[in-house]
């Protein structure tokens, strides 16, 4: 089963028990099966099988090239049709120098390894340095940290009729965790500022069903 793929770490969508602080991602591991077996049942064992079946559609591999030297919020938007194109190949993610990227694909659904998940830092002259990812790195040291998915919307109305645009994120930081217990705020106002500039500051919130699959 590939649920656990990459020792565990793999992420999947979850409809059963979303986080408010990391959006629609949500990392399911062993324990996480132990528990619900003993709360559930035999009715556990057929979620955990659920989601582990669903989770098994690899994700496309994403390259994240942020400026040398950056630390902050990052914030992916998709489905813009002006946004930077993306292969369906592999997805390379060239972070603007302001920690903002609107692309003109959807989110990238389904299980990503260690291998095909990846951020550098860019230099000026092309070369890549390697920036690091995982939950077992110290608080104190430089990392890409805190991944998760956001929708707001926007009300729009032309003549009698009325829609409503949902804007999809991804959201993550760059930098020592110890030093930006902040960002997910900072985050937040800086998708929002994009949208207000894009869509007008019409009255938002975090749409959580925008994120389902």
């Amino acid at each position: 089963m590939c649920l656990f793929k990459d020792g565990g770490e793999g992420r999947l969508w979850d409809r059963l028990n979303r986080n408010p602080q990391v959006g629609s991602f949500h990392e399911v591991t062993m324990p996480d099966a132990i528990r619900w077996v003993v709360r559930f049942g035999l009715k556990g064992v057929a979620v955990f099988m659920w989601l582990a079946l669903g989770a098994c559609n690899n994700a496309t591999p994403e390259v994240h090239l942020i400026p040398a030297g950056y630390q902050g919020p990052v914030v992916i938007i998709f489905n813009m049709p002006e946004g930077q194109p993306v292969d369906s190949r592999e997805r390379i993610y060239r972070i603007g120098p302001d920690g903002v990227l609107a692309v003109q694909a959807p989110p990238n659904q389904g299980v990503l390894t260690s291998k095909e998940l990846r951020f550098y830092y860019e230099y000026k002259d092309g070369t890549r340095e390697r920036i690091p990812i995982g939950k077992a790195l110290p608080e104190n040291v430089l990392q890409v940290f805190g991944r998760y998915s956001r929708g707001i919307y926007r009300r729009a109305q032309h003549g009698d009729a009325k829609s409503v645009h949902v804007i999809e994120g991804e959201v993550y930081a760059v930098g020592i965790p110890s030093q930006m217990g902040d960002w997910g705020e900072k985050a937040n106002v800086m998708m929002e500022r994009w949208v207000d500039a894009k869509y007008g500051p019409n009255p938002s919130s975090p749409a959580p069903d925008a994120m389902t699959p």
